[in-house]
């Protein structure tokens, strides 16, 4: 797909033509997909998240520019959707573990009830840990949804920033749970 045809599918895309949707992601679908597949090392996730990267395209196809490189755009797309895959499979990871390692098999919904709030405090623990920016992008992300894209325009940041600030809060995170429950 050359330059000048790619431009004419975004614009298309823009005002929603599915013909054009479908050019772009016929060109691109392999490359999403071989992408996460080499983040992931799962087919089954980097199909999912190929799925996310397409739907969230059309989603925001509105806003797309034109004149921008769409190649980085959507592996800008790709890549947060990796990032949130990942970060959502690690507090799931964290919360499995905490589960495992104190109690085999919890017997009521009480005790369910209890190790999960148990955990909350924990993890509401390790974020306030957080340095004072760190945290506020944090909770800008997990707690109101707000997409990386958001918090960088609202906190007058780069999204590399977010991005940066995001892996080590979530690092530090699961590096602090886990030392809590050792």
């Amino acid at each position: 797909m050359t330059n000048s045809n790619e431009k004419n599918y975004i614009v298309g895309l823009k005002h929603d033509d599915i013909n054009a949707f479908e050019k772009l992601f016929n060109n691109y679908q392999h490359k999403i997909y071989n992408f996460s597949k080499s983040l992931l090392g799962s087919q089954i996730q980097a199909e999912e998240i190929t799925q996310e990267v397409f739907i969230a395209l059309w989603n925001n196809r509105h806003k797309l520019d034109e004149n921008g490189s769409f190649s980085s755009y959507i592996f800008k797309i790709t890549r947060n959707q990796v990032n949130n895959y990942i970060s959502k499979s690690l507090h799931k990871k964290i919360f499995l573990d905490y589960f495992e390692k104190n109690e085999e098999k919890p017997q009521t919904f009480t005790e369910n009830e209890v190790l999960f709030n148990e955990l909350k405090i924990i993890l509401e623990r390790s974020i306030e840990k957080l340095p004072p920016k760190r945290k506020n992008i944090y909770r800008l992300n997990r707690e109101d949804g707000l997409t990386y894209k958001q918090i960088a325009e609202q906190l007058n940041i780069s999204e590399n920033t977010v991005d940066t600030q995001m892996r080590k809060a979530i690092e530090f995170i699961k590096d602090t749970i886990l030392e809590e429950y050792k």
